[in-house]
Parts: structure tokens; sequence; C-alpha cells
């Protein structure tokens, strides 16, 4: 089967069921050796430690699309 046929069964599964999937795909590439660049990897630390610190909020998911549908109609 193919990555796009792979895809296209995804899409068509219920939506807990892709979340459930999509969080199984995700963790399985937390396992794998992924290398990332020295200044990408800096990036991403500054990144969370901001997040741990509460030096910045992070913007649940739901707020994030709603802003980005209201810009597009807005222009």
């Amino acid at each position: 089967m193919s990555s796009q046929e792979i895809l296209k069964a995804a899409l068509a599964l219920a939506p807990d069921e892709r979340a459930r999937l999509a969080k199984n795909l995700i963790a399985s590439l937390d396992e794998a050796a992924v290398e990332v660049e020295p200044e990408l990897a800096s990036e991403i630390e500054r990144r969370i430690w901001e997040v741990d610190s509460g030096a910045v909020k992070a913007i649940p998911w739901a707020e994030v699309k709603a802003r980005i549908a209201s810009r597009r109609r807005a222009g």
C-alpha cells in the first residue's frame, strides 16, 4: 500500500480514530533517532524553555484555527 493510499484511508477514519493514529505516528517518531541541525536543536530547546518557564503562553489549537479562519475571511 502506498503512502497516498494510507493517507486516503486514514482521512476516511472518524476524527477520534485519526487523532489516535496521529498520536501513535508522532510517538513513533519520538522513538526514532532523528538528526536535527544544531541551530534547529537550539531553537527547539529555547522554545521548550520559554513554555516551561511560563515566559510564553501556549495557544489551544482550536483558537489558532479560529484565528486563521477569521483572517482568511477578512481578506
